[in-house]
């Protein structure tokens, strides 16, 4: 357990709108309110680790620990319930709780803990304690997933104690073989789940009306993460970014070579959270990238935001291909084969020599962009040397394979010869591939 000193910390630090945000976390932070789950007048009166007390552990009563520092001595170690919130925590059945208490030894110092308190055959036990600050401020508790989440408020490194804490922080932190650890903001998947649950969060507080006016405002972009909200009818109602797609049907929003981003993303959500990858221009450097975002329908409207990398580039062309076939993949999953059919055949989804074809069960070609090759019969699979190559193509297995054969390059407008990655999904294959 850390001693209570100032320390670096690991976690990323986020500046919100400060106490409008911090005050939503607080209002959503006691959940898991069931049947068996610990009140207040329970950890009123719990037993809590510390490294204060002489005995190591501190029963409150009514909130409250006394004991001298010291024997003889006329100070006090007071500890004092803070914020808490009940849910669960370790996996197990029966409802655990998070609070946070309030210590101090008697010196210049005021020290706040985390401590995870589990169900241990109806009894709360304290697992793990964490120490989150000298004379900060806590504003609320959380439990989602798992995580523990703590809204705070702290200083600058460089800022004097005596100054009071401003700077609105959240820390996340999950309980793991007995140790509460605290989950890196700086990992892009976490940070993302966190940023949504964050917005669904102000919405449960705040109510839609204000929760759209934020993520529509610049301020509610943090690097490469906006927050983007679609209502019931599927019109997108909050895009910091890019107002233009505000009032917008998903159906117009569209990525590289009109890619239906829209649609699929939406289609993907679900109550329990979704990713969804795809490539979509990245506000913070303003290159199209690939865009892995985490979707939620909650009380019927979608929130997601979402993270990017930069995905193969056209000159590792194999690497693009393969990225190429599971974008196409993707996109049946999300919107079903009608529409992603309807897209491939489109000469606007051809992205210079990279197509995607969609073979059916029974081999004959439903998706590609020349009509001349969709529903043809598959014995002419003969490329231009006579070479049949159909066979090479309907091979494909799940883990998908490489097939070489000359075909007509349709950048270039010649034959050329043509590698293509081919992978069978859900009895379909999808194909796309490069010249050279």
């Amino acid at each position: 357990m850390s001693g209570p000193h100032r320390r670096s910390r690991t976690g990323t630090r986020l500046l919100f709108l400060g106490a409008l945000l911090l005050g939503a976390m607080l209002m959503v932070s006691c959940g898991g309110d069931g049947p068996g789950a610990p009140t207040g007048a329970t950890l009123e009166q719990a037993t809590y680790l510390t490294e204060n007390s002489r005995e190591g552990t501190a029963t409150l009563e009514d909130g409250e620990f006394r004991e001298p520092v010291a024997e003889g001595s006329a100070s006090e170690l007071v500890i004092r319930l803070g914020k808490w919130t009940t849910g669960h925590i370790d996996g197990r059945d029966g409802v655990d709780a998070a609070s946070v208490t309030v210590e101090d030894p008697g010196g210049s110092g005021t020290f706040s803990y985390l401590h995870a308190l589990v169900d241990d055959d109806g009894e709360l036990s304290d697992a793990a304690v964490a120490f989150l600050g000298d004379r900060i401020r806590v504003e609320g508790v959380s439990i989602h997933d798992g995580v523990i989440t703590v809204a705070m408020f702290d200083r600058a490194p460089h800022e004097p104690f005596a100054e009071p804490p401003t700077i609105a922080v959240i820390r996340q932190f999950r309980l793991e073989a007995g140790t509460l650890v605290e989950q890196d903001l700086s990992d892009a998947p976490a940070y993302t789940k966190a940023f949504v649950r964050q917005a669904m969060n102000l919405y449960v507080a705040l109510g839609l009306e204000e929760t759209v006016a934020y993520y529509n405002a610049k301020e509610s972009v943090d690097g490469q993460w906006y927050v983007f909200i679609i209502d019931e009818n599927q019109t997108i109602i909050a895009h910091a970014p890019n107002p233009d797609l505000v009032g917008k049907h998903v159906s117009q929003a569209l990525g590289p070579n009109s890619y239906p981003t829209g649609s699929a993303v939406a289609a993907s959500a679900d109550q329990d959270g979704a990713w969804f990858d795809y490539t979509y221009p990245n506000p913070a450097s303003g290159v199209v990238e690939t865009k892995h975002s985490w979707v939620v329908i909650h009380d019927g409207i979608t929130f997601g935001s979402g993270w990017y990398e930069r995905g193969p580039s056209k000159s590792d062309a194999p690497a693009y291909t393969k990225a190429f076939v599971r974008q196409a993949i993707n996109l049946y999953v999300a919107l079903g084969l009608e529409e992603t059919v309807a897209y491939y055949n489109a000469q606007e989804s051809v992205d210079g020599q990279w197509y995607v074809f969609i073979i059916d069960q029974d081999g004959y070609t439903i998706a590609h962009h020349n009509p001349q090759f969709r529903g043809r019969d598959p014995s002419l699979r003969v490329d231009a040397t006579g070479y049949f190559y159909g066979d090479d193509l309907l091979s494909a297995t799940e883990a998908g394979h490489w097939v070489d054969y000359v075909l007509l390059n349709p950048e270039s407008g010649e034959d050329r010869q043509k590698h293509t990655w081919i992978v069978r999904h859900d009895g379909l294959l999808f194909g796309s591939g490069w010249y050279e």
